[in-house]
């Protein structure tokens, strides 16, 4: 049995490319909210902490020193890399890594930004802690993600049909989830802000390389769902389904002085 590492590891190798070409990840609004925030700011060190296809990395380098595009991806940083060359975009490094485990020193970083990456971390509560570690006092968190409904039948659902989809799928958290986490670890937020994420079906599970079987799977689940549920994920798509997510976008600063309830490791 391979670990939940590995399977990241070979999911997101494997599938490096498509996400490189994906819309849902290329464009959007959050990007321009992002990068509006480093310009306002202008912290000279960021990390791009599960990094992907660097689609992040791209949209702050012009405003900072450097960028460091962390994954545990190797092939995924290889795209980086070219696609960074291709660009003309010199002041982009990468780093393979966790995000439960960043291997650098305390206080490498003045902002850390992370997009669509938080719902296959296997310890979100480790990360943030690791995340408090490497910024310096007083330091930015970005954070852009898939997010869960409060009721738990929305919950139930949302989760069962991501992790079909793609078996390295740990946890959607909801809004309250992270407030709670994020003050756990240290941080004060700034701003929250929730949104959604419309996902055509077909594209959904290509770019995840789901199989035959498990899209079916999925499909049938839709079929038996509560009208709850369906009223909830599923818009008029015409022939084939189309899916609504709740994200969500998170502005946070280290509180100064402050010590994480749950401490990250020294690397």
């Amino acid at each position: 049995m391979s670990t939940h590492a590995e399977r990241v590891d070979r999911q997101f190798s494997e599938a490096a490319q498509r996400y490189l070409g994906s819309d849902v990840h290329a464009k959007g609004k959050d990007l321009d909210w992002l990068s509006g925030i480093v310009e306002r700011h202008r912290p000279r060190r960021v990390l791009d902490l599960g990094a992907g296809a660097g689609h992040v990395s791209y949209r702050v380098a012009p405003h900072v020193q450097s960028v460091t595009a962390l994954d545990p991806s190797r092939e995924m940083l290889s795209v980086v890399e070219r696609e960074s060359l291709s660009r003309g975009i010199p002041n982009i490094e990468t780093r393979t890594g966790a995000s439960t485990a960043i291997p650098f020193g305390d206080g490498t970083f003045d902002c850390i930004v992370s997009r669509y990456s938080a719902h296959h971390w296997s310890d979100l509560q480790t990360a943030l802690a690791e995340c408090f570690r490497v910024l310096v006092p007083g330091g930015r968190i970005l954070m852009m993600d898939s997010s869960s409904p409060r009721e738990t039948l929305l919950d139930t659902w949302l989760q069962t049909i991501e992790l079909l989809r793609d078996p390295t799928h740990v946890r959607s958290h909801s809004l309250s989830e992270w407030e709670r986490m994020l003050d756990r670890a240290g941080f004060e937020v700034v701003s929250l802000q929730a949104g959604k994420v419309v996902l055509p079906f077909l594209s959904w599970i290509q770019r995840s390389a789901t199989t035959e079987e498990r899209s079916r799977m999925i499909r049938q689940l839709f079929d038996l769902a509560p009208e709850e549920v369906r009223e909830y994920y599923l818009k008029n798509g015409g022939n084939d389904l189309v899916i609504e997510i709740d994200t969500l976008m998170i502005e946070a600063v280290s509180r100064q002085g402050d010590e994480p309830a749950v401490q990250g490791r020294v690397r």
